[in-house]
């Protein structure tokens, strides 16, 4: 083979490298370009999918809110409607029209209140165990105030509890003192030692309740 035959093929063997190279070179760039559209196409559906989970999400709420406000709303016109009725009823109804009391009701109330009056007569015995000066006193002006017309002072030589506790034979009576002592404790019982009336006065011997003034109550005025 002559020297100017291998240049030749020497040639034609480069031209066949170069060319194969750069067929190589295009395919890996074709394939990079195809693998990037193809990541590119699944972020753009993640983010397609994220977006109308957020959208569906977001109606959701918003049907749950706008259903509880009409709820709402119902249920106010509703009651709106109820007091509006009412109202136009009273209104219809004559001005001096009462409820008719029955005969039980009546005696009952009758009872009631001659047995409040007759408790407000009874001894009652206002006691001060607190240590402090002219509380006993203070609620015996108290209970006169309210037309309680037999209340002793005295003093009260045991520990006393922080609220006022209240001995009754019949508790049932005591009821009406709650209203000097709301947050009295009432319980059935008498007291019998530990008491010094004040100057003047002396243990009744039928006391009708013992008010043990507790510490929540210890006022001198």
């Amino acid at each position: 083979m002559s020297s100017r035959t291998k240049k030749r093929l020497k040639k034609l063997v480069k031209n066949f490298l170069y060319i194969l190279i750069v067929l190589l070179l295009l395919i890996a760039l074709i394939c990079l370009m195809n693998r990037s559209d193809l990541r590119k196409q699944e972020r753009a559906e993640k983010i397609r999918e994220v977006i109308e989970k957020e959208s569906k999400r977001t109606l959701e709420e918003a049907g749950k809110e706008t259903e509880g406000e009409f709820i709402e709303e119902k249920q106010e016109n509703k009651a709106s409607s109820s007091s509006n009725r009412e109202e136009t009823e009273n209104e219809d109804l004559p001005i001096n029209m009462a409820t008719p009391m029955s005969s039980a009701e009546a005696e009952e109330e009758v009872s009631a209140d001659a047995e409040e009056e007759l408790f407000t007569n009874q001894p009652i015995l206002i006691l001060n165990g607190t240590g402090e000066g002219g509380v006993a006193a203070y609620w015996k002006e108290q209970l006169e105030q309210a037309g309680y017309t037999n209340v002793i002072p005295a003093t009260y030589h045991h520990l006393v509890e922080m609220k006022t506790v209240i001995y009754c034979k019949n508790p049932e009576k005591a009821q009406v003192l709650l209203q000097q002592f709301p947050q009295a404790i009432i319980s059935e019982g008498e007291i019998q030692e530990g008491i010094e009336t004040a100057e003047g006065f002396s243990v009744p011997e039928n006391c009708e309740a013992y008010i043990v003034v507790g510490m929540d109550d210890a006022r001198s005025g």
